[in-house]
């Protein structure tokens, strides 16, 4: 890798390193890619599994009251 001359500004720095040898630039982007890819999943993640918790939950008490009214239905008036 190219080394950063002396006062060099570092986004000349950049753009040289990116002329003279352009797969560490694109090694760095696609780390950086990833990075943000991999936080922004989790995220993602995190949230889906909060809502289908919730969305388990919903559904567990629906099947408690259809078998309450499966119940009703089945068993005969006195």
């Amino acid at each position: 890798m190219c080394e950063r001359n002396q006062g060099e500004p570092l986004a000349a720095y950049l753009l040289r390193l990116a002329i003279t040898k352009p797969t560490s630039i694109f090694w760095l982007l696609g780390f950086a890619a990833a990075a943000w890819i991999y936080t922004d999943m989790k995220e993602l993640i995190t949230t889906n599994t909060t809502l289908m918790r919730e969305t388990a939950a919903a559904l567990r008490e629906m099947n408690t009251r259809i078998q309450t009214l499966e119940n009703k239905i089945s068993t005969p008036n006195h």
